[in-house]
């Protein structure tokens, strides 16, 4: 190998390691303790550099939940995503609903995107006097609410950040009285095996229908995590983000 070449190689390395330090430093290392509620999440890194990323964040007595997917990979995309955590730890604690934050967010990184590149996210907002979650999504899967023996998606749609300058989000009020809300990125309803075989929504679906509605956050993500289906096709391709 030539001289420049193995220069070349050296210096992906490092933009790859650099990528995957900022992707990690996103990540929280384990979930807040609040008292009334049981919380887990858990990343499942790719063998490629993901853009991706889930946190948490403490607002008072209230709880901010944030799933982001940034289009690309590699430093570029590492970068956004780390813009835009950035900017919403700042704007979710001057602003009264996911909605409108999601809004002036996307206002604000549309000039600050390079053209082509986009950010889904979805957040939620848990009160937790009050026992309620508000989510607003801007292109990411939907949640899923268990109650008892029954699961449903929470259909909430919008489109992902940074596409136009006049994108409208709404929010959804959901009562956590004796619910239970998992999140997730498209790493895990698309991952695929060597065939191009999808885990799809509908098997997430009827895996969390038939868990035990007594079931502990942790459990719940441990047992996504363990499908046998999932554990098949799941392979390397995609990082994929859990919380409930």
């Amino acid at each position: 190998m030539q001289e420049h070449e193995r220069a070349e190689m050296e210096r992906i390395q490092q933009e790859l390691e650099d990528a995957r330090r900022i992707q990690q430093s996103l990540i929280p290392e384990k979930a807040p303790e609040i008292k009334g509620y049981d919380i887990a999440g858990k990343s499942i890194p790719a063998m490629e550099v993901s853009r991706d990323f889930y946190n948490y964040l403490l607002l008072g007595q209230n709880l901010g939940i944030v799933l982001c997917d940034v289009t690309g990979k590699s430093m570029k995309a590492a970068m956004v995503a780390a813009l835009a955590d950035g900017m919403l730890d700042s704007m979710i604690r001057l602003r009264d609903s996911p909605d409108n934050i999601l809004q002036e967010l996307n206002i604000s990184l549309l000039p600050r995107l390079i053209r082509g590149m986009f950010v889904a996210m979805s957040l939620g907002i848990i009160y937790t006097d009050e026992k309620k979650l508000i989510f607003s999504n801007a292109g990411m899967p939907y949640p899923i609410v268990k109650q008892g023996k029954e699961s449903r998606e929470l259909v909430v749609n919008g489109i992902p950040l940074g596409l136009t300058g006049i994108a409208e989000y709404q929010s959804l009020s959901v009562d956590l009285e004796e619910k239970t809300v998992v999140f997730c990125s498209d790493g895990v309803i698309e991952a695929t095996d060597k065939a191009g075989e999808l885990y799809q929504t509908e098997r997430l679906l009827e895996l969390i229908q038939k868990a035990d509605p007594d079931i502990s956050a942790q459990e719940m993500v441990d047992l996504i995590i363990k499908d046998e289906n999932f554990l098949s096709l799941r392979g390397a391709k995609r990082r994929s983000n859990l919380i409930s």
